[in-house]
């Protein structure tokens, strides 16, 4: 695994590269890194043959409470698409707000936890890599566009998950 200082200068790096290439790279980064369905990530990479899947950051993943699915069970949908395209050794970031009054209950995490385990995943949590993406500049806005970033600096766990095994058939 990639240590964070060194995907963090990589990305501080990179960042300095895109901003000096001015906006001409905007629309093809929103091609390569948007509008991709979490729950069935196969057709995005097929439609973007750059798009690289051994890294995979899901930022504070939310369902909506008028769909069907929870939360939880969107995060569930999101492993079982990834697990298949993943190879190991590859890694997935999760951020979540870790507010158990407000959305603990809501992402299921014992049921996403064992779930992971079954993929071929093992855990880990790091709760300082967001204070450096926020140094970095980084910005959280909800879909309301409220920006909730300083929110993450008491609130936010970033759970690292690490592909081990190739689990060659996953339940559907």
């Amino acid at each position: 695994m990639i240590p964070v200082h060194d995907m963090l200068a990589q990305f501080h790096n990179f960042s300095y590269y895109i901003i000096g290439l001015g906006e001409t790279l905007l629309p093809m980064l929103h091609k390569l890194f948007c509008n991709a369905d979490a729950t069935n990530l196969k057709p995005f990479l097929e439609r973007n043959e750059h798009a690289v899947t051994k890294h995979i950051w899901f930022q504070c993943p939310w369902q909506e409470c008028h769909t069907s699915r929870s939360t939880g069970g969107l995060l569930c949908d999101f492993f079982k698409s990834a697990a298949q395209i993943q190879d190991v050794g590859g890694v997935i970031y999760l951020g979540l707000l870790d507010d158990e009054f407000h959305h603990h209950s809501k992402y299921e995490l014992c049921k996403l936890l064992d779930l992971v385990r079954e993929y071929g995943y093992k855990t880990n949590t790091d709760r300082h890599l967001i204070h450096k993406c926020l140094e970095f500049g980084y910005k959280h806005y909800s879909q309301s566009g409220h920006d909730f970033s300083e929110g993450f600096k008491g609130f936010h766990i970033t759970y690292i998950f690490t592909k081990i095994l190739c689990v060659s058939t996953l339940s559907v």
